[in-house]
């Protein structure tokens, strides 16, 4: 597999920006015990991400944009 870098902006409702936090940092331990993890990043494929994507766009005030690296 290429390497890929993809960059996600998520956008808190109004008064929501704290659960939000807390349910983006719940990502952070097991994406980073992926095997060949430089640094971590949301990858939207993961089994993780997947079980906290409902939470997390509950609590967006809009989808999240995605940014994949091509060059």
């Amino acid at each position: 597999m290429p390497n890929l870098t993809v960059v996600a902006h998520v956008h808190a409702q109004a008064g929501k920006e704290d659960a939000l936090r807390e349910a983006l940092l719940t990502l952070v331990e097991p994406t980073r015990r992926e095997q060949g993890c430089v640094q971590y990043d949301l990858h939207l494929a993961t089994p993780h991400f997947q079980a906290v994507l409902p939470r997390v766009q509950a609590l967006c005030s809009r989808p999240p944009e995605t940014y994949t690296r091509i060059a």
